[in-house]
């Protein structure tokens, strides 16, 4: 198991994210690594998650529509100094 795996692994045993977000955290995670390894100025990623309800049935039960802005069905992870 590799670094960016055995965070979003510890991030399940704490029930902080789903177990169906883990490889979607981890990748996530891994990306935003990446750009700092590339002296990138982009300091945070937003991702959709996979452990929400489909919009069709979002929108069927009368529930929250998924949306980046207020990361309804989404996460938002940063680097900071």
């Amino acid at each position: 198991m590799g670094c960016v795996e055995g965070i979003a692994h510890e991030l399940v045993t704490a029930e902080l994210i789903d177990c169906h977000d883990l490889v979607i955290v981890a990748a996530n995670l891994q990306k935003l690594i990446d750009l700092a390894e590339q002296k990138s100025d982009k300091r945070s990623v937003t991702f959709a998650l996979n452990s929400g309800v489909a919009p069709n049935e979002l929108r069927a039960r009368n529930l929250q529509i998924p949306d980046e802005r207020t990361l309804t069905g989404f996460a938002q992870i940063s680097l900071i100094d």
